[in-house]
């Protein structure tokens, strides 16, 4: 027996929200009750017209297209009550779960808070489940969590998939004939190993990605993803050789301190441009996030590794720049990244473009904004773009301590003042001769803090990391050296970069002299 929980896919950019000047306990609880509403009680819009058969609005209330309810009514008729939706003319039903069921077993590992005697779940990392009180049962609650999800066996999983309904996103939480501890799930994020994602071209995690394997024994749908350790090969002194001996000499505060100041200071200031973001309509040339990018006659829009139309980031007019040495004076600089999450990042190699891709046109002349093709036509789902960016004159750039050059030149000036306490780097290892084994990481937090951070989008100049520069840890990206893009997240604008994170495009200098832009670094982190 296997149990799914039912969310809506990460590409499915149909949202549905509370009514405008609705008030704000308007809105019921879904939690395993039956609703004395009817449709029109319930205040939901759309903000544009719907697309999928699943919408999103709270993961515990399952809002589905009138084709949808047509093909599942059969099976959740005795498990859920039907409310059926009139969102500005498009019909939708409101599934409102009301089979509750008592299975999470004593075995699963459970994340629970607590306060003034009442204790709750937070989140379920691993799910143990009765079989005996779930069989039978095709869509339900799990008593304990009734607000935070709903679920379902592959009675579910297979209308939908002999369907074809789209937008769906099935992740796995049980398999009965699976080893215990096979099916895990990290914090609150509803994506495990095994998944289904229904009606995406190059989105088949059907087992094998065969539909008929169905009934077959699941088998991991993606690679699992390496741990740091596993994926990269530290460089520098505190990587050659055996563990350093334990410190037990007096804390080296100072010290820390001032040899960090004395490397951010010993490299110099770059000129960069940063850009402010305003709406309104765009046309053929200018640089814009988001919207339709300018297509010369004959180009084709990039795909991704599988086939899929790579959504539309950003166009940078060089015309629009102040003037920033090795950048040209003119062409249009087009950007597509994949889809989120993981907006095509492959962290295995960030310099082959397959989830992300630049188009370079050094004369612009003939260009015309261009829809994407239908599959991409949602684009990023961030807010209501286009934004046009307006930058202003050039500016001094300053390295952020985790900059690779940076750290380097700490290390340098480190091993030669303390030749007996060497570092490969300033973070973390010069930590061990500090009173807090924070020190140099608070150093950093403290400062991004008091400078209020990047610009919404900065050219050229030293780039900003959420987190860590890779550039430490792989020698092979120290070549992209210069800051082609950046671009930070914007909650004001819904421009949702994970987790307050930050999408940054590197190029090597000398191919940027060049005009050569088929060399590129892609990296976005996020807090």
């Amino acid at each position: 027996m296997r149990v799914w929980r039912i969310d809506a896919s990460k590409s499915n950019k149909d949202l549905l929200l509370r009514s405008e000047g609705a008030p704000y306990g308007s809105m019921p609880e879904f939690d395993g009750n039956r609703l004395e509403k009817c449709g029109n009680d319930i205040p939901l819009e759309r903000r544009r017209k719907l697309r999928n058969d699943l919408y999103t609005y709270d993961p515990a209330a399952l809002i589905v297209s009138d084709k949808a309810h047509s093909v599942l009514a059969g099976c959740i008729e005795e498990s859920a009550q039907c409310i059926k939706l009139d969102l500005d003319g498009q019909v939708a039903w409101l599934v409102n779960v009301t089979t509750v069921i008592d299975c999470l077993t004593s075995e699963s590992d459970i994340v629970a808070d607590s306060d003034r005697g009442f204790t709750w779940i937070r989140y379920v990392r691993q799910y143990e489940l009765d079989e005996t009180l779930v069989s039978g049962a095709s869509l339900f609650k799990i008593k304990g969590i009734e607000t935070k999800g709903c679920f379902c066996t592959d009675l579910i999983v297979s209308r939908v998939i002999e369907a074809g309904l789209k937008g769906f996103y099935f992740s796995l939480v049980f398999d009965s004939s699976a080893p215990r501890g096979l099916i895990k799930f990290e914090r609150i994020v509803p994506i495990g190993d095994f998944y289904i994602e229904s009606g995406k071209r190059g989105k088949a995690c059907l087992p094998r990605e065969n539909p008929e394997a169905f009934g077959q024994e699941l088998v991991p749908l993606r690679k699992p993803t390496a741990s740091a350790a596993e994926r990269i090969e530290p460089s520098g002194p505190s990587a050659e050789g055996p563990e350093p001996a334990p410190y037990d000499g007096p804390a080296l505060d100072d010290d820390i301190r001032a040899v960090r100041e004395e490397a951010l200071a010993s490299l110099p200031g770059l000129p960069a441009a940063a850009g402010e973001l305003s709406g309104g309509p765009c046309g053929a040339l200018g640089s814009r996030v988001c919207g339709s990018p300018a297509m010369l006659p004959g180009e084709e829009w990039p795909e991704g590794p599988g086939g899929e139309p790579l959504c539309f980031l950003a166009q940078l007019d060089m015309a629009d720049l102040p003037p920033l040495p090795g950048f040209p004076e003119k062409g249009l600089l087009r950007l597509f990244v994949g889809e989120g999450p993981e907006f095509g990042l492959d962290p295995s190699d960030m310099a082959a473009q397959a989830g992300f891709r630049a188009l370079w046109a050094p004369d612009p002349e003939g260009a015309a904004l261009r829809a994407a093709p239908e599959e991409a036509e949602d684009g990023l789902g961030w807010g209501d773009g286009p934004w046009a960016m307006r930058f202003a004159g050039p500016f001094e750039s300053r390295p952020d301590d985790v900059d690779f050059r940076v750290e380097g030149a700490f290390a340098k000036l480190w091993n030669a003042a303390h030749p007996g306490l060497p570092v490969g780097r300033m973070h973390d290892d010069a930590d061990r001769y500090a009173s807090d084994p924070g020190l140099t990481w608070n150093l950093s937090s403290r400062e991004g803090a008091s400078a209020g951070g990047p610009p919404a989008v900065q050219v050229g100049g030293y780039p900003v990391f959420c987190q860590d520069d890779w550039r430490n840890w792989e020698e092979r990206y120290r070549p992209y050296d210069t800051l082609l893009f950046q671009l930070s997240c914007d909650w004001d604008r819904w421009i949702a970069i994970g987790d307050g994170g930050r999408m940054c495009f590197l190029i090597p200098s000398e191919k940027l002299a060049a005009g050569d832009f088929s060399d590129i670094m892609y990296w976005w982190d996020c807090g």
